[in-house]
């Protein structure tokens, strides 16, 4: 009996740290990007990558507070034929609390966003010089998706898949020449930009 009872106090810690939800989980993925504001009139949506990461705050694993990066790509390259191209590539880093919940190898979450935007972007024409320029501002957004534990041991992978809203204010976008007048320059454009992604990643747990 004494054995007995002293085998469940060692392994009692042992199965708890075995049990425990990591610190903090790594992850990485695809990005599905639908523009949805005014941008979308002039650029299509793009496949980008983004990097996560998220940090446990209570002991029971409920709330995390989630940091993301992404880059997504978005080319004009309507040019009736001008052979001009306009590039604009998307860079966010955002941050913000996460709800999770746990039923068996399934985690749902819903969490907010807030942090940077930036637009990157470059033209090229043959016969004029290429030109270049940034532009950074706020963006705001919300996030839902579900986790699956493909492993759980002492690092635990998971499997995920999300869908995100993300707004902005009005940035400078690249465009090709006005595909009814294809005579003019290469050249900017104000517009709002707000965009619907789908994504999937994979998380390693620590």
């Amino acid at each position: 009996m004494c054995v007995l009872s002293l085998l469940v106090l060692v392994s009692a810690p042992c199965d708890a740290a075995a049990q425990a939800p990591p610190s903090v989980r790594f992850g990485a993925g695809l990005s599905g990007d639908l523009l949805v504001g005014d941008a979308s009139d002039f650029l299509d949506g793009a496949v980008g990558q983004f990097l996560m990461a998220d940090i446990r705050i209570d002991s029971a694993d409920r709330f995390r507070i989630r940091l993301d990066a992404g880059l997504t790509g978005l080319v004009d390259d309507e040019d009736q034929g001008t052979g001009a191209v306009a590039m604009n590539d998307v860079v966010t880093l955002l941050a913000g609390p996460q709800l999770t919940g746990h039923i068996g190898r399934f985690d749902p979450y819903v969490g907010g966003l807030a942090g940077m935007l930036a637009i990157l972007w470059s033209t090229e024409q043959p016969g004029a010089d290429d030109d270049s320029g940034a532009e950074a501002g706020l963006a705001w957004g919300a996030h839902a998706g579900l986790g699956f534990t493909l492993d759980a041991g002492s690092h635990p992978v998971v499997l995920l898949a999300e869908a995100r809203i993300l707004d902005t204010g009005t940035f400078s976008f690249a465009r090709a020449p006005d595909p009814v007048n294809t005579g003019s320059p290469t050249g900017l454009i104000r517009a709002d930009f707000a965009a619907l992604s789908i994504r999937v990643g994979v998380t390693l747990g620590f």
